[in-house]
């Protein structure tokens, strides 16, 4: 059983990535920072 889990969990890694990637550029963090600085 833990050598097809193994796997599972490689392939889940690269999905989080992809989701994690599209998360900082939209953060509620930066948000207000970047809303706080004149980008304009």
């Amino acid at each position: 059983m833990p050598v097809p889990v193994t796997p599972f969990f490689h392939r889940s890694t690269p999905s989080f990535d992809s989701h994690k990637s599209l998360s900082p550029p939209n953060p509620p963090s930066v948000s207000p920072t970047l809303s706080s600085h004149p980008v304009g």
